[in-house]
Parts: C-alpha cells; sequence; structure tokens
C-alpha cells in the first residue's frame, strides 16, 4: 500500500488496464459506467492517480465528449509541466492531438502533433502514438500532406516511421481475426507465404524488434518503453534467438524478410 497517496500501489496500473481492455473490445457501457462513478475530480489532481486520470481521459472522446476530455487533458498537462515529467506530457499531447482530431479541431490537432513529434522525436516513442488510435494515425497523415504545415525531414521521416508501425500493427490484428486457428500446420509452397517463426515473439518483443529497426540502443529502449536494462537485454536475446540471428542487423534484415517490420 501506498500510504502517502492513500490507494493501493498498482491500482492505478490495474484499473487502466481494464478501461484499455473494454475499449480494445468495445465494451464503451462498461467504460462509461466506470468513467460515471468514478470520484477522481480535476481540482485534485494527484500523480500517483494519473494513470487513472488518463484512463478516464480515453473514454470521454469514446462517448463523444470531446470537451469535457480537452479539460481533462489541459490541467494534467498543467501539472505534468510544472515539475517536468516529460513521459506524462508526451502522453498527455497524444492524447490531445487524438481527441482534437476526433472532435474535428484538426488544424488545431496538427498545432499539437507538430510539438508533440519534436518532444517525442529524440527518444523515437512510438507506443504512445499508437495508443492513441485512429484519429493519431490520421492527424499523422494529414500532417505530411498539408502544404500549410512545415515538417522538418527529421520530423517527417519519424512521423513516417510511425505510420508504418501503425500499418503493421493493423496488418496483424487483421491477420489474427481472419486467420483461424489450427491444429496441423497449414500446407503451402514457399512462393505462397513467407515461412512461419517456430516460436512467434511476443507483443513486447515485437515492440523492442521495431524500436531496434529504428537504431535504438538498449538503453534508449529500456527508457521509452520503462524497464530495466537487463529486461532489454533479455528481450534482445529472445529475439535474435527466435529469428536465429547474430546480431541485431542482421535480426532486423531476417525480420523484414518475413513481413515483421
Amino acid at each position: 500500500m501506498n500510504q502517502s497517496a492513500g490507494i493501493p500501489l498498482f491500482r492505478p496500473w490495474i484499473t487502466s488496464g481494464w478501461v484499455h481492455l473494454w475499449l480494445a473490445q468495445g465494451n464503451l457501457t462498461q467504460a462509461a459506467d466506470w468513467a460515471e462513478h468514478t470520484l477522481y475530480h480535476q481540482d485534485a489532481l494527484e500523480y500517483p492517480s494519473e494513470r487513472e486520470y488518463l484512463a478516464l481521459v480515453r473514454v470521454y472522446p469514446a462517448q463523444q465528449h470531446y470537451t469535457q476530455a480537452l479539460q481533462w487533458l489541459t490541467a494534467l498537462l498543467s501539472s505534468a509541466k510544472q515539475v517536468s515529467r516529460m513521459g506524462s506530457v508526451i502522453a498527455i499531447l497524444a492524447l490531445q492531438v487524438a481527441a482534437l482530431q476526433a472532435s474535428g479541431a484538426t488544424q488545431e490537432a496538427l498545432r499539437v502533433l507538430l510539438r508533440l513529434l519534436k518532444i517525442a522525436e529524440p527518444e523515437g516513442y512510438m507506443r504512445v502514438f499508437l495508443d492513441a488510435g485512429e484519429p493519431m494515425q490520421r492527424a499523422l497523415q494529414t500532417l505530411l500532406t498539408a502544404e500549410q504545415h512545415a515538417v522538418s525531414p527529421v520530423l517527417a521521416s519519424y512521423a513516417h516511421t510511425v505510420l508504418a508501425a501503425f500499418a503493421s500493427e493493423q496488418h496483424q490484428e487483421v491477420t489474427a481475426k481472419t486467420i483461424p486457428f489450427v491444429s496441423t500446420p497449414l500446407s503451402h509452397t514457399p512462393s505462397q507465404a513467407a515461412p512461419a517463426l517456430p516460436e512467434p515473439l511476443t507483443l513486447r518483443e515485437q515492440e523492442v524488434l521495431h524500436l531496434l529497426a529504428q537504431g535504438a540502443s538498449n538503453q534508449e529502449i529500456a527508457r521509452q518503453l520503462v524497464v530495466s536494462l537487463a529486461t532489454v537485454k533479455k528481450h534482445v536475446a529472445n529475439i535474435l534467438s527466435k529469428l536465429e540471428a547474430e546480431n541485431r542487423t542482421q535480426a532486423v534484415a531476417y525480420a523484414r524478410s518475413l513481413s515483421l517490420l
């Protein structure tokens, strides 16, 4: 128990996980019921509960309550900036972009998106964009095609990388939904499909693989995924083993040949 905060230490993580699951499943009724009965208020923000606040903010756009979402995000952003919690600032800005884009405030969404890209690019953030969903994807596409928004080559490349990650993740979701599970291997020739890995990569290993493909170091990956350096090294070792690669460069090349990137 985190006595100083007055809440169970892991409750924000658990609650946030449930809300993510409900929204991913399209169970808006459950998510909305939780949001309606939560006791959180904008005038009493506490950092230990930040994950729950952000979970709440995710529910409002799903209900098309964009004004409420943006009010919460403004308060959360102010709180995070006061103590320079840049990881929180990045997560909040991503949700702002999504809420603004979904509400139809496209130009404001692009303004915030440019700010987000400038802050997130040096550390190579990826998951925070993907978690913001389809409105973020549309905002990135619009930014890259809007003539009135000058995007530097560095940020444009970063935006394209994020969009590629969106496409990869959506392909994986479609594949998982459309290909039935079978107890025996499907017969096919090598020209018909890429060979499957004997042991597939976990979701976390896929995240690490995408970061490796971007040239991120172990330390950078650990910082972005908020895990220990030892954990990153273990994931990298598992990736090399599963891909039967001798080094990172070879692993990335093999992954591309298998359409994993």
